[in-house]
């Protein structure tokens, strides 16, 4: 978990399943003593998780990976 002090950024995600359910998920990316760190979302109905992959700050972007037993797919914005 972040601290005082840590570069945070966080993200709200609302995934749709394919039966058109949907979930929120919010995963964390934060600096700590210049160290990248991520906490990962967990969408336990689906089976995934979602994790931030890494920031790019001169390009404002960031990517994200999703990981189930079923589908790993890598997401950036």
């Amino acid at each position: 978990m972040p601290l005082n002090g840590d570069i945070a950024a966080g993200a709200q995600l609302e995934i749709i399943d394919d039966s058109g359910n949907k979930h929120e998920a919010k995963p964390i990316y934060f600096i700590r003593d210049n160290a990248e760190n991520s906490l990962e979302a967990e969408i336990s109905a689906m089976d995934m998780t979602i994790k931030f992959d890494k920031i790019i700050l001169n390009k404002a972007k960031s990517s994200y990976r999703s990981s189930s037993a079923s589908n790993p797919m890598i997401l950036s914005s």
